[in-house]
């Protein structure tokens, strides 16, 4: 049987004797402020019973959410990356009398908080399509819909890269948890089979990745060559 929209009620099961009413998030009669905090309280502090809470929402809930939390998150760890690179540059410039600064640049830093929301997107997009490609791959019947949720509410994990330092191993730890929970309680997966298709969505993303740089590295050594060509 397919897995549908329609089927995400019950798929999704119960939990306990609470009631099966709709993520905080997506709780028409809850303040949207509200409902992001307590559905992020309830990602970080109990997945099991996130994920198995009735998804009756649809695509955009779920990305609404991803961008807020993924681009905040991704936002934080370039504060933070830049703080201990410009430390470190000064630490070594005292300590070595060399003024030249290894630091990422004040322009880089802006630009890529400036991307961060496109950035936080396509990370969104390959997140969805290499998850759905594995979770087929390990014998789960899928439609894109339950993995795009799974996706963007996995970026709650992004929250955690807010604390300096630690917060971004320690939000792409908490990101892979989110998504195994995920696939495993949406799918019914065993935990063997849930580690299985996690360790096929890395790898998938792996080589997707490396396929996009070499296709960009090879755009341009061809507009490096068209340029050359038309100058000569």
């Amino acid at each position: 049987m397919t897995f549908r929209r329609e089927h995400l009620p019950i798929l999704a099961g119960s939990w306990g004797g609470e009631p099966r009413g709709p993520i905080p998030w997506e709780d028409p009669d809850l303040p949207k402020l509200t409902g992001f905090f307590r559905t992020l309280r309830l990602l970080l502090c109990s997945p099991d019973k996130f994920f198995r809470t009735p998804h009756r929402g649809g695509w955009q809930e779920a990305l609404a959410f991803g961008l807020i939390v993924g681009a905040a998150g991704f936002l934080a760890s370039i504060y933070w990356q830049f703080l201990l690179q410009t430390g470190i540059a000064q630490m070594v410039a005292a300590a070595s009398g060399v003024s030249r600064s290894f630091s990422l640049g004040t322009g880089a830093v802006i630009a890529l908080m400036v991307a961060a929301p496109i950035l936080t997107l396509a990370n969104l997009g390959l997140n969805g399509v290499c998850l759905w490609g594995a979770v087929r791959l390990v014998g789960a019947e899928a439609d894109f819909l339950p993995i795009w949720r799974i996706t963007g509410y996995a970026q709650g994990a992004m929250a955690a890269a807010l604390i300096p330092i630690l917060g971004a191993p320690a939000a792409a730890l908490g990101w892979l948890y989110l998504n195994f929970k995920g696939i495993k309680i949406v799918f019914g997966l065993t935990t063997g089979r849930a580690i299985l298709a996690l360790a096929l969505f890395l790898a998938l993303e792996g080589l997707l990745l490396l396929f996009l740089l070499g296709g960009l590295v090879g755009l341009m050594g061809f507009l490096g060559i068209w340029m050359l060509w038309s100058l000569g």
